[in-house]
């Protein structure tokens, strides 16, 4: 049976990462290992000195290794424990899109694909993220119960399963890493696609700094018709309804 490695930004026990175990755990030999807690935005960055504490407990019947530290750090123990690597691995399924190369390496999920794919842990990684409805969201963020789970087994489950059977079948698109984003309304149609440049066309930008108190807004989309409209790309796939399916590379 092949084997597949599940990690995250969202901590071991988040709900994205125990779908993709419910979705996988019956054909495949699944694991989970990631951060002990939510590391959004986390990067590729690790802790940089003093040990860092790692532990296990098993989750629907499958083993989850956390890590007290980053999804990079999650990878880097991973590396150290499983001294055969794995067949498979995704990062995900992320709260919120993923999108365009400066994104996707700013987020904790990208970064653990990454470092992942970077120390040899599996031959190709996929990162997968959803851009949510605002309710799916919150869900998403605080609940772990397996009924919770059940809710999403058929969106965006099933459709994480065709897609990943997708990608294998066509050998990963010719790359080593593939970029996922699901939109929120349920959909198996997808674009293979190629990431987003110019980040001020999906992103409002610059940010409203205020100098009373000393702080500035989270991000808001603003695009335009144009933007949306351009299918090629990963963010006018997932704004027009589809999956887009992004192999690119890091140089």
């Amino acid at each position: 049976m092949k084997t597949l490695l599940f990690t995250g930004d969202d901590g071991y026990n988040a709900l994205g990462v125990r779908l993709l175990a419910q979705i996988f755990k019956i054909d495949y030999e699944v694991t989970i290992v990631a951060s002990k807690v939510q590391k959004s935005g986390a990067g590729g960055s690790v802790k940089a000195y003093g040990s860092k504490e790692w532990g296990m407990e098993t989750i629907d019947g499958i083993d989850a290794y956390w890590v007290e530290g980053t999804p990079a750090d999650a990878m880097e123990f991973a590396q150290g424990y499983f001294k055969n690597g794995f067949d498979y691995l995704i990062s995900g399924i992320n709260i919120g899109e993923n999108i365009g190369l400066s994104t996707i390496t700013a987020s904790g999920t990208g970064g653990a694909a990454i470092r992942a794919l970077t120390l040899g842990i599996a031959p190709r990684v996929i990162i997968m993220s959803w851009m949510q409805t605002s309710q799916d969201s919150g869900n998403w963020a605080r609940e772990t119960k397996e009924e919770v789970v059940a809710n999403y087994l058929e969106y965006p489950g099933k459709a994480v399963k065709f897609i990943f059977e997708e990608i294998i079948n066509n050998d990963y698109f010719g790359k080593k890493l593939i970029n996922v984003n699901f939109p929120a309304n349920p959909t198996r149609d997808y674009k293979v696609t190629k990431l987003l440049q110019d980040l001020t066309k999906f992103y409002k930008y610059p940010v409203i700094v205020s100098d009373n108190t000393f702080a500035y807004g989270e991000q808001v989309y603003n695009y335009t018709e144009e933007t949306k409209s351009d299918i090629s790309t990963d963010v006018g796939a997932l704004l027009s309804g589809y999956i887009s399916v992004t192999p690119f590379v890091i140089e």
